[in-house]
């Protein structure tokens, strides 16, 4: 996963694709081909709702590079041997790209800097792409 945004969806929603239609089926045909997507509301949320912009911060932070090891991408969040506990939380090696994260450890990752990261070290959201994602998805 390389969007921030889909990653935050999909912390409160199940996004499912269902079909890939091509432009050929459309007239005049797009530049892009198509797809119809299945997004359902999650029962069991993986960061509540009321964290959203906390989660927010750390997702944007993390995502400046998406290849990037989960170490160096959250470096200046996590102290070295907090970031030591969570790739062994994260049964994870060193090398793992921040990128290729699943929703369950995205969780992981936020319950441990709340747990453990003073809130002075949360990284701060762009306030200006929080405004216009103030719609965020409840």
């Amino acid at each position: 996963m390389k969007n921030v945004y889909v990653l935050i969806w999909k912390m409160w929603f199940d996004i499912r694709l269902l079909k890939g239609i091509s432009r050929e089926h459309f007239s005049p045909p797009p530049k892009v081909d198509s797809a119809m997507v299945m997004i359902t509301r999650k029962k069991e949320p993986v960061i509540p709702h009321k964290d959203y912009s906390a989660f927010l911060g750390l997702a944007e932070h993390a995502f400046k590079n998406p290849q990037a090891s989960v170490g160096l991408a959250l470096r200046g969040i996590f102290t070295p041997p907090q970031l030591k506990r969570l790739r062994r939380a994260l049964k994870i090696d060193h090398e793992k790209p921040v990128g290729t994260l699943r929703e369950d450890q995205w969780g992981i990752v936020f319950q441990t800097m709340v747990q453990h990261v003073p809130r002075v070290r949360w990284p701060r959201i762009n306030k200006r792409k929080f405004d216009r994602q103030r719609k965020s998805p409840r």
